[in-house]
């Protein structure tokens, strides 16, 4: 064990990505090494800081929405751009007690129908023209769910998540589902899981690069 790390205790991660508005592109990116000596930033147009602006503004509305929903044993890990990491940490490796995997799906449900609510809120409100505005009704929610371990530690008074499990929940932000909005759990996360009647999970696949086949259910 190395200093600083819990022990792998059996975790429940869900990730959550709020799908932006089409923003302005720019072509001076300083995450790419070996450019910048040649970049200059150029002054975006008014139009242009409008849109980026007003879809910020939307995307950090939605999360929140979303975050007022949170209730134990779900608690924030992260945040990182459009997107929110969830855990919840369990007892032991056995699925759990069915009470407690109806909440679970409950809960998903309630994130998708607040989420909903509020874009259709936003929508009705705004009078603004701007791109990010006229493409709000088209805004979707992903949830993603997975059952694993996870090390959990502190890096400057924050907690960390870490492993193969922690690496599963984000490589599956990138899959093959063919729907703009959807529940995701893959087959251990729906051993912890339980949608509310009648919704049904479709079986599926999902190869996930250095991890290999993933079997999961999708809503």
């Amino acid at each position: 064990m190395r200093p600083g790390l819990d022990p792998a205790p059996p975790a429940l991660g869900i990730s959550l990505e709020a799908s932006p508005s089409p923003t302005p592109e720019c072509d001076t990116c300083p995450g790419h090494p070996g450019r910048r000596r040649h970049q200059r930033l150029h002054p975006l147009p008014h139009g242009q800081r409008q849109d980026l602006a007003h879809s910020q503004a939307i995307i950090s509305d939605l999360i929140e929405t979303v975050l007022r929903e949170v209730e134990p044993p779900l608690a924030v890990a992260k945040l990182e751009g459009d997107a929110v990491f969830f855990s919840g940490r369990k007892t032991t490796t056995d699925p759990l007690p069915r009470e407690q995997r109806r909440a679970l799906g409950q809960r998903l449900v309630r994130f998708l129908d607040a989420f909903r609510q509020r874009v259709h809120e936003l929508e009705q409100a705004t009078l603004c023209r701007c791109s990010a505005c006229r493409h709000i009704g088209g805004l979707k929610l992903k949830l993603i769910a997975h059952s694993g371990e996870a090390l959990f530690h502190r890096i400057d008074g924050h907690e960390e998540l870490a492993g193969p499990d922690v690496i599963i929940v984000h490589r599956l932000l990138k899959n093959s589902v063919a729907a703009s909005e959807y529940i995701l759990l893959t087959e251990p996360a729906a051993g912890d899981v339980e949608l509310p009647h009648p919704l049904q999970l479709r079986s599926a696949e999902e190869h996930v690069a250095d991890i290999g086949v993933l079997r999961m259910g999708v809503r």
